[in-house]
């Protein structure tokens, strides 16, 4: 069921105060509508709008996630986070200013070498400054999803214990994943607790002319274990991840544990992996990037 476009309007142009020329609808995703919007005075906004029915639930709920970004634009002017301008809860939806700017998707194929390094030096920075941008008592009352643990939750734990127990998959494959669901296990007391975007993969991240402009979604951010704040690095930048994390750990002055950074990175995606292998007898992943793993894994 989806919500009436022009009530969904009326609203928007009741926060502005202002008259729009032009509305439509930009994407669709599991559990929100994202709209595009122009209003008289040639401003540009986004709104994300929480869907009546969602396939899926996000760590926050949507009003929580317009606070945590709220707060982030009252206490840093650093971060490249969305500049909120509305929040409304009926429906639920928030407003920010347009960010200029192509997914890391799709920009990442046309960057240049020292593109790319300044890039990751600069995504770096993004994840130490977060991490120390609110206070407990600040996560608190946002009422941000609190994950004060250092185990896997119980859906890549359950994930695990299938991907092991498929009789399909060889044994090769099932030696690295208990190693590596072994290393996670002795690693819990160097985790690192703080404030993580928890879902910064190159669809929510946004260049212009090849510069970091800005991180959206923060649907799924909670207070955590740093470690996974750099899963999709390693899964789609392995090569850069390291740029990223000597950044992050220089301006944050925590040292993270890259064997326990990689450990989760997989563990997190096990049951894709186990379902690619299903699909086309192989897995991708592992097989390109096998001794990469191995070495990683064995040195740190």
């Amino acid at each position: 069921m989806r919500i009436d476009s022009t009530i969904v309007k009326n609203v928007i142009e009741e926060k502005l105060n202002k008259r729009l020329i032009s509305f439509s609808l930009k994407g669709e995703g599991m559990c929100n509508y994202a709209w595009y919007a122009i209003s008289e005075d040639n401003q540009i906004y986004m709104i994300k709008q929480e869907k009546p029915e969602k396939e899926e639930e996000e760590h926050n709920d949507l009003l929580t996630e317009a606070g945590i970004i709220r707060k982030l634009n009252e206490k840093s002017s650093s971060l490249p986070v969305p500049q909120l301008i509305f929040v409304a809860d009926n429906p639920k939806m928030y407003g920010y200013q347009y960010i200029e700017g192509e997914m890391m998707k799709s920009a990442w194929g046309f960057l240049s070498q020292q593109e790319k390094i300044l890039l990751c030096e600069d995504l770096g920075k993004f994840h130490a400054l977060l991490g120390n941008a609110l206070t407990m008592e600040e996560i608190g009352e946002l009422k941000v999803t609190n994950r004060w643990q250092a185990a896997l939750e119980k859906e890549t734990e359950d994930d695990v214990k299938l991907f092991l127990h498929d009789a399909s998959i060889p044994q090769p494959y099932k030696q690295l994943i208990k190693r590596l669901y072994k290393i996670q296990h002795e690693t819990k007391v160097l985790a690192h607790f703080g404030l993580c975007h928890n879902d910064s993969h190159h669809e929510n991240i946004l260049l212009n002319e090849g510069k970091l402009a800005g991180i959206i979604d923060f649907g799924d951010s909670d207070f955590g274990d740093v470690h996974r704040e750099f899963a999709r690095y390693v899964q789609d930048y392995p090569h850069y991840v390291e740029i990223i994390v000597n950044t992050y750990e220089k301006l944050s002055g925590k040292t993270l544990c890259r064997r326990r950074m990689l450990a989760i990175s997989l563990l997190e995606i096990v049951d894709d992996l186990r379902t690619e292998y299903i699909k086309n007898g192989r897995m991708e992943l592992l097989d390109r990037l096998s001794l990469w793993f191995t070495e990683l894994t064995l040195d740190r």
